[in-house]
């Protein structure tokens, strides 16, 4: 009986450990259409060996400018050919609570990244270093590959345990969306850096969701996800 005992207890053991992990197949699986996902992108999971070679050269076309450059208090003031951008924070509590303040500038799109929080929304804007216009406006962190012809922006879901992934294209500084979609069996592991390699993959430390619910150390169970897209 005791040796049955085990046996239960290992298989358990073992099936448990299985089903917090990711697998080729399940990554691709989201609550939309899979299918769609992978006309327009490879998605395959890869060592920590891998990762951390690739981590080690990150392309970042963000460049960074000190935030008292350009605010001044409450007013974020970016300057701009035609005119003067401002953006003043509102910080008492309630729906029109909001705070800007400027991250840097991306030279060949010509815009200035803002980062926001407001009362029910936060995001990055892009602002047109000329015009001052609003070209785009990103939920999340707008990751730009290599060949700079792509867009990637990941979050996790606020109403789902899933990750939420977007990509975009850049054609002649336009910024167009292709598709958005939520992961069913992942999410992204922020104590890791997600980044575009110079091979142009884009890296994503990700958590199966049965890990997540765990309650255990997430760092055991990340994993690495390594997206190429397709031309």
């Amino acid at each position: 009986m005791k040796k049955l005992y085990l046996l239960f207890f290992v298989a358990f053991f073992v099936f448990s450990a299985k089903a917090q992990r990711l697998t080729n197949d399940n990554i691709y699986t989201t609550y939309g259409n899979s299918s769609y996902i992978k006309n327009i992108a490879k998605m395959e999971l890869v060592t920590e060996s891998e990762y951390s070679k690739q981590i080690k050269t990150p392309v970042n076309y963000l460049k960074q400018v000190p935030v008292e450059n350009y605010k001044n208090g409450i007013v974020l003031s970016l300057p701009c050919k035609d005119k003067v951008v401002r953006y003043v924070d509102d910080l008492v509590e309630g729906e029109s609570y909001a705070q800007y303040r400027c991250i840097g500038m991306i030279e060949f799109l010509n815009v200035y990244l803002v980062e926001y929080v407001q009362w029910e929304a936060s995001g990055y804007l892009m602002v047109d270093m000329t015009t001052g216009e609003e070209v785009f406006n990103f939920e999340e962190y707008p990751y730009i590959s290599k060949d700079q012809n792509v867009i990637v922006t990941i979050k996790q879901d606020p109403y789902e345990v899933s990750a939420n992934i977007a990509f975009y294209t850049i054609k002649d500084r336009v910024i167009s969306e292709v598709v958005s979609d939520n992961f069913e069996y992942w999410v992204p592991y922020y104590k890791k850096a997600i980044f575009w390699g110079k091979n142009n993959n884009l890296y994503i430390p990700a958590v199966h969701i049965n890990a997540y619910d765990s309650d255990k150390d997430l760092t055991q169970n990340c994993q690495y996800i390594k997206i190429s897209i397709k031309r």
